[in-house]
């Protein structure tokens, strides 16, 4: 099924869907073999398929992915600013090898609770139940991968707008990391001044649309966007993504810092 017509598809089962719990600004509904998160108007925000939770099924969340393509080997320390329905987490806990330490940051109490009575990680990895920004401020942590998706409705979180917060991320940052967000703009102006505001942090990165939705991705890193080329051999770590072919969905979005070309010297 596309990825609309199940949006559709889960939109039209809202009122004969069981409600599961109100969680702040989110709802948890379920009917049938799927969970889902309901931020209001069309936003569906988060889908988990009973029979096959390890699957990512949105199309944002796959190209968030896109990141690992930058990297050239799995991420070992992750955090998650956006816990959700646990989509991440059960992705990244079914590969052969996880990354040895994550940890995930959720606002909503509640959205904790629910998800993980009702579907429980395999993993024992922690869930914090903080503020995203407020958790930024006061960790000391560095990580390899840093996801952000953070949502209010239909729009990103206020926090991602704070002058402060690509700062942080890029302290939170190890040199070789990278981080990827999810993004929902309310106009051209809004993008150029979160584009902005990256790029005073990071030194490379990529913008992409998800196929299915308003959401924009964003990706970056500390390394130059020189060195930010596709590998001449797809590192192995990908293999554990295969079917989500990350490099090819970096490959259709648009780097975001002008690449010159550098002559080698001899």
């Amino acid at each position: 099924m596309l990825i609309m017509d199940l949006i559709k598809t889960l939109l039209g089962r809202q009122n004969s869907a069981t409600f599961v719990a109100d969680c702040g600004d989110i709802a948890l509904y379920h009917d049938g073999d799927c969970y889902w998160l309901y931020g209001g108007g069309e936003a569906i925000q988060a889908v988990c398929h009973v029979k096959a939770p390890t699957e990512l099924v949105l199309n944002y969340q796959k190209n968030m992915m896109a990141a690992l393509a930058l990297v050239s080997k799995m991420p070992q320390q992750v955090l998650n600013l956006g816990f959700g329905i646990g989509a991440f987490e059960r992705c990244f806990a079914a590969i052969s090898h996880p990354p040895q330490q994550w940890l995930a940051v959720e606002q909503s109490g509640a959205l904790i609770a629910q998800v993980l009575q009702h579907l429980p990680l395999t993993q024992d990895w922690p869930v914090s139940h903080d503020d995203a920004y407020h958790f930024l401020q006061n960790d000391n942590g560095q990580y390899d991968l840093i996801l952000v998706d953070l949502f209010n409705g239909q729009y990103h979180a206020e926090c991602i707008d704070h002058p402060d917060f690509f700062t942080l991320l890029a302290s939170r940052l190890t040199p070789e990391g990278v981080v990827t967000l999810n993004l929902a703009p309310r106009s051209d102006e809004h993008l150029m001044m979160l584009l902005a505001c990256a790029k005073q942090c990071f030194n490379g990165g990529f913008l992409g649309h998800s196929e299915g939705s308003a959401n924009l991705i964003l990706i970056l890193t500390h390394k130059p966007q020189q060195r930010l080329q596709s590998h001449a051999t797809q590192p192995k770590h990908l293999n554990e993504f295969g079917s989500l072919n990350l490099e090819k969905r970096l490959q259709q979005m648009h780097p975001i810092f002008p690449v010159t070309t550098c002559t080698k010297p001899r």
